[in-house]
């Protein structure tokens, strides 16, 4: 071979090599601006949806003080029960903004157990109006005092900066956002929710007779069945809840969460929004669950919702649950599942199932009320048979079939009751007589809304 041949040879294959290093760094090009859009895309969706749950929280913190000032100066009875179930409403609707901001798991609990306590203190109070039970000065004083703390927790967030997002995402953060919350974020961010959360405990201990009440939430979980797990199990038990395709890498297990139930908090990045789920650290069952993502308009009626929660509980082993009274808000329905056992309602062992009613995806979980009454019981024998039940009904009322359920009380005692539908002029009621003493436990009135039945 000559050497302009073996010269030729060599140019070829260094213009190869030219050509090929050409198109790498072409397509390193054409990554860094995929990756840079991507990362972009992210951000923005990122603050947007913390944003906006950050300005409904706000909404929804200063509706529920109104509220509760309005129940405090009514002197109308009626009116005092649609401002304590509205205050109810925004109460439970607050702690769901609270949840989708960007803040380390647990660093809100005093926030969202005030926001808890308020709802169910006026939830409480609103059942005793309508009942036409006697109100007390100290009752009236203690929603006075709720509503003052409701005052600080709307004074305070008006100081919070609008920016929760972290300044700069990783391609790993893309899909771990989880790594920007309280623990990284802004400065004033993070310090304006700390400085809440130490007013707030200076605050005293609300003592009632409520699921809700600070010494009632102090008792010991019941259904924590199984050994201690660490993070990996839970996102492990967190992939197989979701009803997702989602691979290992989809998600994180960012923080734990303080509480009656102590928990992994671990999270899932969707391009529809972000994905949280608490699971357990003792068993590893899933406490809570919310998606997060923008629900749009409603196309699907309650019944259907009902029946796509029905679903997704049978596939996780939780099928001898039976509806209660379904509700939809927000172009969501809430459906609470109470467990059924030798025909008996369970209404302590309780699970809360979130739909969203434009394509039915599963968006909201909570069994809290399951995991914290759910125990192996003896269930008594009824010593009134049913129709000795019914005689203990008031005539006025037309009785519908009766069926055997357990309830809980004020105290967290469980007692077996009869319970009947019932009607008077077209109102409907649900009684409860209990089995054993025939004594009258207690009456709820159900209200029809737009949004589904209203209990109280």
């Amino acid at each position: 071979m000559s050497e302009a041949q073996q010269w030729t040879g060599t140019e070829r294959r260094w213009r190869a090599v030219a050509a090929l290093l050409s198109v790498l760094l072409l397509a390193a090009l054409v990554w860094g601006a995929l990756e840079r859009t991507e990362r972009v895309r992210a951000e923005r969706m990122y603050t947007a949806q913390f944003q906006r749950a950050l300005f409904e929280l706000i909404a929804q913190v200063e509706q529920t003080e109104l509220l509760m000032a309005k129940s405090l100066v009514s002197g109308s009875d009626p009116r005092r029960v649609m401002y304590l179930t509205d205050v109810w409403r925004q109460s439970f609707g607050a702690q769901a903004s609270l949840n989708q901001l960007p803040l380390g798991a647990g660093a809100l609990m005093r926030t969202s157990q005030l926001l808890t306590q308020a709802g169910d203190y006026a939830y409480m109070l609103a059942r005793k109006t309508a009942r036409g039970d006697a109100v007390s000065e100290d009752d009236w004083r203690t929603l006075g005092e709720l509503q003052r703390q409701v005052r600080v927790i709307a004074e305070q967030l008006h100081g919070v900066p609008g920016d929760p997002a972290p300044r700069a995402m990783s391609r790993g953060g893309l899909h771990r956002p989880a790594r920007g919350r309280l623990d990284d974020g802004p400065g004033a961010f993070r310090d304006g929710f700390q400085r809440l959360e130490l007013q707030l405990a200076e605050f005293p201990t609300l003592i009632y007779d409520g699921p809700f009440s600070d010494h009632v939430l102090q008792r010991e979980p019941k259904g924590l069945a199984g050994p201690d797990i660490d993070a990996d199990e839970a996102r492990r038990v967190a992939r197989e809840f979701l009803p997702y395709d989602l691979s290992e890498d989809d998600l994180t297990a960012p923080g734990e969460v303080e509480g009656p139930v102590p928990a992994f908090r671990v999270r899932a990045m969707r391009r529809a929004g972000l994905i949280d789920v608490d699971v357990s650290k003792k068993g590893g069952h899933v406490v809570w669950m919310l998606d997060a993502r923008p629900v749009g308009e409603t196309n699907l009626s309650l019944d259907e919702a009902v029946q796509k929660a029905r679903q997704f509980l049978a596939q996780r082993g939780l099928a001898a649950m039976e509806p209660t009274w379904a509700s939809a808000a927000g172009h969501r329905a809430v459906i609470p599942f109470a467990a059924v056992e030798e025909g008996v309602v369970i209404y302590p062992d309780l699970v809360k199932v979130t739909v969203a009613l434009d394509n039915g995806d599963i968006v909201g979980y909570e069994a809290m009320g399951y995991l914290m009454s759910h125990h192996d019981r003896t269930i008594p024998r009824p010593a009134l048979s049913e129709e000795e039940a019914r005689a203990r009904v008031s005539p006025l009322l037309s009785v519908g079939r009766g069926r055997l359920a357990l309830i809980p009380l004020e105290t967290l005692e469980e007692v077996l009751t009869w319970e009947f539908p019932a009607d008077l002029d077209g109102d409907p009621y649900i009684i409860y007589i209990n089995a054993a003493t025939g004594d009258e436990e207690r009456i709820l009135k159900l209200l029809q809304t737009e949004e589904g039945t209203l209990v109280i």
